[in-house]
């Protein structure tokens, strides 16, 4: 392999850019094959971005591989493909400690709330905070459940844990918020910093849900490609790894809308 191809879908104002005429048209619209957006160049590693356009996403992605995958690592966050959940959030975690900072809120010396903390995401959270964090609040149904990973926290860490079942009383006592259930959006608070991995709909308040990295600065582009990057190379896809070669994080959105930029 030597070139990483990612596939995103897209929108109808990306369409009318490239087919002006045609994306007015329906019918013809969702005939409209898959394009090369851009390419880039990450370091010595070639990437492509293609765009799927809407209907019949099947077929057209069959196409895109075959036109454009040749020999290539292929990514998609919006279809799905080869997404490794670990490094986005090691990426997001990294982002969440650059964002506290930027607010005012170091994680370091303050708590950080998981809620839920009993799920995959909430978990994966946990250990990648474990790495700086000065205490971390999870937010569980059950405090039982979660014992083993406090008591992992403390003994390998040094790092003071605590598991409450009351979601009111965990909001009240943290300063940044990491929502990775749906259920808890109501805990959002506009004052504190929060990650949110629940595609929830927050239009007020510190919140955001994706970032943009750069490499050299002047090109600015998803984190998926720093993992294809990693891959390609043969490095751990974690974050650690993508900052040590040079990725930086540099914009900070919530829903595609740029709330932030470093």
């Amino acid at each position: 392999m030597n070139k990483i191809l990612v596939l995103n879908k897209a929108s109808l104002e990306e369409i009318n850019i490239v087919h002006p005429y045609f994306s007015k048209i329906i019918v013809i619209n969702k005939l409209l094959l898959p394009y090369k957006e851009r390419e880039y160049k990450l370091k010595d590693v070639k990437a492509e971005i293609v765009k799927i356009p809407d209907g019949l996403e099947n077929i057209k992605l069959n196409i895109a591989i075959k036109r454009f995958g040749k020999e290539s690592i292929v990514l998609s966050k919006d279809l799905g493909i080869n997404i490794d959940s670990n490094f986005i959030i090691s990426c997001l975690i990294r982002a969440l400690d650059i964002f506290t900072i930027k607010h005012g809120c170091d994680l370091r010396l303050n708590e950080v709330l998981i809620a839920d903390a009993e799920n995959i995401l909430g978990k994966i959270c946990f250990r990648y905070l474990l790495n700086f964090a000065r205490r971390i609040i999870l937010l569980a149904d059950k405090r039982e459940n979660l014992i083993k990973d406090m008591e992992f926290a403390l003994k390998n860490y040094g790092i003071s844990v605590a598991v409450i079942e009351d979601p009111i009383k965990a909001a009240s006592l943290c300063q940044a918020m990491i929502i990775t259930d749906k259920r808890y959006e109501i805990l959002i608070d506009p004052k504190k910093p929060t990650l949110l991995l629940n595609k929830t709909i927050c239009h007020n308040g510190l919140c955001f849900d994706d970032v943009d990295i750069t490499l050299d600065e002047k090109n600015f582009y998803d984190s998926i490609l720093a993992q294809g990057f990693l891959e390609m190379k043969g490095y751990e896809r974690i974050w650690k790894n993508a900052e040590e070669e040079g990725f930086k994080i540099s914009k900070f959105k919530l829903q595609n809308n740029l709330i932030m930029e470093i």
